[in-house]
């Protein structure tokens, strides 16, 4: 007697399609879960390699402020420098997008909507053009956030309320020492301050930025008095 061979019922075939199907689902899940998690941790990873980068660029453009001269509006040659406790602009001899340039440059910090601060810097490489007076508009590059999440940030500035009290307004008068002072106006000092600091707090602890600017000479602002360079 032959025996005949039996294939699978109907209801076989449908129960395995759905077991295939179920174990195809969980895969798929898997898999995108899994997707999706090394994605976000790959862009953290190129995030926090672009932040590292951008803030080695942006301590040496500040580490670079000079005593740049400009006139004033009443055509009269003065520092270019004016800070508060939100930030400062000055100019650095070392741009970031342009290197080998000089660059109009602005470090401050703006309050996010979660009430955190964050920390950015902006600059204008004078490639084309040069900054020559005190109340010039800037065009600003798109800023570079170099701290998120910040909190208490704070400016201060090292230096003296004017000319006078760090030279002595005469032979006979003292010359008096630097202290930090929360805010500095070069065109009412006529004079840079000698450090500027960023002070804030993160989740890992306090941070302090500082940065030391190049010493006019003496005398510098009467030679450009007598000189009338502009």
């Amino acid at each position: 007697m032959v025996k005949r061979s039996k294939g699978f019922t109907l209801i076989e075939m449908l129960v395995s399609m759905s077991l295939l199907a179920l174990v195809i689902l969980v895969g798929s899940s898997g898999f995108a879960l899994f997707s999706e998690r090394w994605d976000g941790r790959l862009g953290k990873f190129e995030r926090t390699m672009a932040d590292a980068r951008n803030l080695m660029l942006v301590q040496d453009a500040i580490a670079s402020l000079v005593p740049y001269v400009a006139m004033d509006r009443a055509k009269r040659p003065n520092y270019y420098f004016e800070g508060n406790r939100n930030g400062f602009v000055a100019v650095s001899s070392n741009s970031v997008a342009a290197p080998g340039h000089s660059a109009v440059v602005r470090l401050s910090v703006v309050q996010d909507d979660d009430l955190t601060f964050s920390a950015m810097y902006e600059e204008w490489p004078m490639v084309h053009n040069v900054l020559t007076d005190t109340y010039q508009q800037i065009p600003f590059l798109q800023p570079l956030i170099l701290f998120r999440q910040i909190q208490a940030p704070r400016f201060e500035y090292l230096g003296w309320q004017s000319a006078d009290d760090r030279y002595g307004a005469d032979d006979l008068a003292p010359k008096l020492p630097p202290k930090w002072l929360p805010e500095f106006n070069a065109l009412e000092a006529s004079d840079v301050p000698v450090k500027v600091s960023l002070r804030f707090l993160t989740d890992s602890g306090p941070i302090v930025l500082m940065a030391e600017l190049a010493t006019p000479a003496p005398g510098l602002l009467e030679q450009y008095r007598e000189d009338a360079p502009f």
